[in-house]
């Protein structure tokens, strides 16, 4: 797998509480909660080609939390917790017919 980045090298990101990310392929938008500060690095094997349309099957991704800072509590242990945000950011998805299923459901969902 490749940073996600525009020169490929791994950035590192400062989290505070939460982050929120959206993937390009599955329209998803997704928020990972983390219980102290950390420094994160995201890597996925489709880089550099997401800026690239076309279709890809199966798109790996990867988040290292590279440091965690301990603060008053070192014996407290790190948590994080991912949720799906957006199942359909866009609308402009690869899978299109996600999307397009999410509207014959009969109830309001997170995109509308």
């Amino acid at each position: 797998t490749a940073p996600i980045s525009a020169d490929g090298k791994a950035h590192t990101y400062s989290v505070e509480k939460e982050m929120i990310f959206h993937m390009h392929q599955s329209d998803f938008t997704w928020v990972a909660f983390f219980s102290k500060p950390v420094k994160v690095q995201c890597f996925s094997d489709i880089m550099p080609l997401v800026s690239v349309p076309g279709l890809i099957h199966k798109v790996q991704f990867r988040m290292n939390v590279v440091e965690v800072d301990d603060g008053k509590n070192p014996e407290e242990e790190l948590v994080v917790r991912v949720a799906l945000l957006d199942e359909c950011t866009t609308g402009q998805s690869t899978m299109r017919e996600h999307c397009d299923h999410l509207k014959t459901l009969g109830y309001e969902s997170t995109s509308g």
